[in-house]
């Protein structure tokens, strides 16, 4: 009886593996169009303390990089280090093509193991500032 149902059991679920249709998925991704005119930015490597040993710009500017949105200047050619916004000259960073200049400093927090990070974002065209954060 037992050997029965269990054989009744496996003929049914043969008819029901036999009879399901076959399920095929495509998956097509069309990508129609890019940033044809990337923000040119400029990302400076943050003041720190002697002992800082992470980069914050760094990993800024490899995230803008990534996005695509953004055409980043290598640290190599920016005509200075500011920290500050005030430090920022504007006709400097203008006359090698960039419109926006991201400053920062980081130091030590109170906790152990924490920092703190205060940054300014620069728009060089016309001067303003249009960030600052801590």
């Amino acid at each position: 009886m037992t050997k029965r149902i269990t054989l009744s059991l496996l003929g049914l679920l043969a008819a029901l593996f036999a009879a399901a249709p076959v399920a095929l998925a495509q998956l097509r991704i069309d990508i129609t169009s890019g940033v044809t005119d990337p923000i040119p930015i400029a990302i400076v490597k943050f003041a720190a303390g002697p002992a800082a040993t992470f980069d914050y710009a760094e990993v800024i500017q490899q995230d803008l990089e990534r996005s695509g949105r953004f055409r980043l200047l290598a640290r190599e050619r920016m005509p200075a280090a500011p920290s500050r916004a005030e430090a920022v000259v504007a006709a400097d960073w203008r006359s090698i093509g960039t419109d926006y200049v991201l400053v920062g400093r980081s130091a030590p927090g109170a906790v152990a193991g924490q920092s703190v990070v205060d940054f300014e974002l620069l728009n060089v065209l016309n001067g303003q500032r249009l960030l600052s954060e801590r």
